[in-house]
């Protein structure tokens, strides 16, 4: 949640930073304070993520055990996270994995886990056909989003493009007969947001009852704020919060600036109120 300082402490603190910043704040010193600030946010999980094993725990908590539950994965990549969620559920319900990537998807295809049915698409706000930016047949970090980030200049990725088939959510739930969404994970790379707006209806009347996503460098790429996702996400009765590496949930009770934050990638947890 967003710390909220009393105008005097903010006013006494704030005099004390040029005295600080001048026996501190120098070339010299310039990583290690960022390197200080950066272990410091992540704790908070702030641009620091938890393993998909705490992720999936953490996921599988929300999902109603008691009935046949309906859990998607939408960026599965090579299936790491479904394997993880299935081995922490019952036996008796579905999982629906969606990658667009051929060799990644059947790879998800090739564990033969039951009940996974994987779809050869990416969640979208619109059903179709979309440009796919991929630096290798399974690449963790393919987007609907050209990358022009700092992780992919880094590491002077090259990307290709490649079309493939886009789907809304909606419609895949009609189509379906879906009644009831337990969770759905979401890591689409800066994609995240359109799949939510595809996925309006599901919002509105609670087909989907609980979510995850991820918030950051990718962002960049697809120009969106997080601000974005706590309007819509709240307009439609969704608590929203922000996972530590330990697994822990903190509550976002209320939108500030502090939470844009693109220098690394935090994941969020959202549940139907």
């Amino acid at each position: 949640m967003a710390i909220r300082i009393s105008p005097a402490l903010k006013s006494s603190v704030q005099s004390l930073l040029p005295t600080v910043s001048f026996g501190l704040a120098r070339q010299g010193t310039e990583a290690l304070l960022s390197g200080v600030a950066a272990f410091v946010l992540g704790i908070r999980g702030c641009g620091c993520s938890p393993s998909l094993l705490n992720e999936a725990k953490g996921a599988a908590r929300w999902v109603n055990a008691t009935d046949d539950f309906v859990v998607l994965d939408a960026g599965a990549n090579v299936g790491n996270w479904v394997v993880e969620v299935n081995k922490c559920l019952p036996k008796s319900g579905r999982i629906y994995a969606f990658e667009p990537q051929p060799r990644a998807a059947e790879k998800i295809r090739a564990l033969q886990i039951k009940g996974c049915e994987v779809q050869q698409v990416a969640l979208s706000d619109r059903s179709g056909t979309r440009t796919f930016y991929t630096s290798d047949p399974t690449d963790t970090m393919g987007s609907l989003y050209e990358r022009d980030d700092t992780v992919a200049h880094d590491h002077r990725t090259e990307y290709k493009s490649i079309e493939v088939e886009t789907l809304r959510l909606d419609d895949f739930v009609k189509k379906l007969g879906i009644k009831r969404i337990d969770f759905m994970k979401m890591d689409l790379e800066g994609a995240e947001l359109e799949a939510l707006r595809g996925a309006a209806e599901c919002m509105q009347t609670g087909v989907l009852r609980a979510l995850s996503f991820e918030f950051g460098v990718s962002n960049i790429n697809s120009r969106t704020y997080f601000r974005d996702y706590f309007r819509l996400l709240s307009e439609y009765g969704y608590k929203i919060f922000r996972m530590t590496p330990a697994g822990h949930l903190i509550h976002v009770a209320e939108y500030s600036e502090d939470l844009e934050f693109f220098a690394r990638t935090t994941t969020y947890f959202a549940r139907k109120t």
